[in-house]
C-alpha cells in the first residue's frame, strides 16, 4: 500500500472511498467525509460508532469498490476519492478491538461477499486536507485535486 506525507510530514496510508456523484457533491460542499451508519440490505446495522468505509483496492471494477459504496448506503460508485490518513485500520482488527458482536461481524462479512480483508475504516471525519484526488469513473476525469498533498520520498 502506498504511503503519502501530509503537510506535517506524518506518514499516511493511501486508501479509497467509492461513492455516487450525488453523495460526493454533498461531501465536497461540506469539505468532510463523514462517518456513516452501516447499511446492509437497506437497514442500519449497529456496529459501534459510525465509520468511514474505505478499501485498499484502486481498481473501481473490483468487488471491494462496490462493497464500500454499498456499506455507506450509496446506490453506485461513480466517484473514487483517494484519501491519505494515518488513522485507517483494517475492518477485522477494528471490529475485534471494538467488540463488534459475532452476529454483526457475520452480517457484515456476508454483505461484503467475504471481502472484509480489503476493507479499512476510520472512526472519525476525514476533512478535505486528507483527500488526494477525486475522479469521476465514467468520464475518467479528475474532478478535484488537493494541491497541498505531496508524495513521500
Amino acid at each position: 500500500m502506498a504511503r503519502w506525507g501530509d503537510a506535517r510530514g506524518a506518514q499516511a496510508r493511501l486508501v479509497y472511498h467509492y461513492t455516487d456523484a450525488r453523495a460526493f457533491t454533498a461531501i465536497h460542499r461540506a469539505g468532510v467525509l463523514e462517518p456513516a451508519a452501516l447499511v446492509i440490505r437497506h437497514r442500519n446495522v449497529p456496529h459501534g460508532s459510525p465509520l468511514v468505509w474505505l478499501t485498499d483496492e484502486h481498481d473501481a471494477s473490483s468487488p471491494a469498490a462496490s462493497t464500500v459504496a454499498r456499506l455507506d448506503g450509496h446506490s453506485g460508485h461513480t466517484i473514487r476519492l483517494t484519501v491519505a490518513t494515518p488513522d485507517v485500520v483494517r475492518w477485522p482488527i477494528w471490529a475485534a478491538a471494538s467488540r463488534v458482536s459475532k452476529r454483526e461481524a457475520a452480517l457484515i462479512d456476508e454483505a461484503c461477499d467475504g471481502l472484509v480483508d480489503r476493507l479499512w475504516v476510520v472512526p472519525h471525519k476525514l476533512s478535505w486536507t486528507s483527500w488526494i484526488v477525486a475522479e469521476h469513473l465514467d468520464t475518467h476525469s479528475v474532478i478535484w485535486r488537493n494541491s497541498t498533498q505531496t508524495a513521500a520520498s
